[in-house]
């Protein structure tokens, strides 16, 4: 192989080796491995909404059963169920009662036929209560009360409770007794004598006599004190309902 020397004018020296013609091409080297894969993309947008599906067909009712106070009827598979029309007891012009049944309904129970029976049935004993709203005395509770009184020196004479009831009464208790001496006290409905206690320092209540313990609206309620021993502070307390 000839070398040709190449000197430039900078004194550098470049050997520059020449020779025959170069070769072709080799054959294609085998195909190398393949390369890992590559990332995933990011997610595309989502797409349009797809159409909405045809309705499914309707179930038919299996059975309705009808209870007490309600009706079924069919027609195909369409089922009406109506309330019966509850039956009213008595006449409804003037109810004195009412209940409910089982469906809520409102039903007259008890009744009157004519405005006479229906206040007698609610205790209004005439039109005139209803009209200006009293109600009748048996309508009301029986409220207990009492007289009661002290006679510091006690005399052989009597003495006046009530003249003059306000309403009738009933006497349901006398009692009496003294701090010191003795004497007889007699509780009197008008002219009748409803009980008679000996008074003394222990003594307590009177057997009440049952003819006459009823005191009607306008009578007088007396006590009478007789065969008197020096009694003095005589308390007593006569008790009634009405």
């Amino acid at each position: 192989m000839a070398e040709l020397i190449e000197i430039y004018s900078t004194n550098t020296i470049e050997i520059i080796e020449s020779g025959g013609g170069g070769g072709g091409t080799g054959p294609q080297g085998p195909a190398g491995a393949a390369g890992a894969d590559g990332a995933d993309g990011s997610t595309g947008p989502q797409g349009p909404a797809g159409a909405a599906g045809a309705d499914g067909s309707d179930a038919a009712a299996s059975t309705v059963i009808a209870g007490t106070g309600v009706t079924v009827s069919a027609s195909g598979n369409d089922y009406t169920v109506t309330h019966t029309t509850p039956t009213f007891i008595g006449t409804p012009v003037y109810p004195t009662g009412l209940i409910v049944d089982a469906l809520g309904h409102i039903q007259i129970s008890t009744s009157q036929s004519t405005a006479s029976s229906y206040r007698n049935a609610i205790g209004a004993d005439d039109a005139s209560n209803l009209a200006s709203g009293t109600i009748a005395a048996a309508r009301l509770p029986a409220i207990s009360d009492s007289y009661t009184g002290q006679i510091e020196t006690a005399a052989d004479k009597t003495y006046t409770i009530d003249p003059r009831v306000a309403a009738a009464r009933t006497i349901s208790y006398f009692y009496g007794r003294s701090s010191t001496g003795t004497c007889t006290a007699k509780l009197y409905n008008g002219t009748d004598v409803v009980a008679t206690l000996s008074v003394t320092t222990g003594s307590s209540t009177a057997l009440l006599d049952s003819n006459y313990v009823a005191v009607s609206e306008n009578g007088a309620i007396t006590l009478v004190v007789s065969s008197n021993i020096g009694a003095e502070n005589v308390v007593f307390a006569v008790e009634y309902t009405r």
